[in-house]
């Protein structure tokens, strides 16, 4: 089964420093990697910004948001059910 292309462009999108072309080199790629493994939160956060800005103008279509704020309200729950073990198993998907 082939990955959803609008999942993909998303992808290579925010881990390309040039949102122009589709190039990904290796760095770009390692660089986009380490942002999400061990960066810090705001690099983490404009990171996924970049993801789901899916017409890169700058906002949020309307069924990312909300899929987001599912996300958030489905964590928050976790958190208040299970406390961080609970939000930890939402995380870890």
């Amino acid at each position: 089964m082939l990955p959803n292309i609008k999942k993909v462009t998303a992808l290579f999108s925010a881990l390309s420093r040039d949102s122009a072309q589709y190039d990904l080199c290796l760095q770009q790629f390692v660089l986009g990697l380490a942002t999400v493994l061990k960066g810090s939160v705001t690099d983490k956060m404009h990171w996924t910004f970049r993801l789901y800005n899916i017409k890169q103008d700058g906002h949020l279509t309307r069924e990312v948001r909300e899929l987001l704020w599912f996300y958030a309200v489905d964590f928050c729950d976790s958190l208040q059910q299970g406390g961080l073990a609970g939000a930890q198993t939402i995380l870890d998907g």
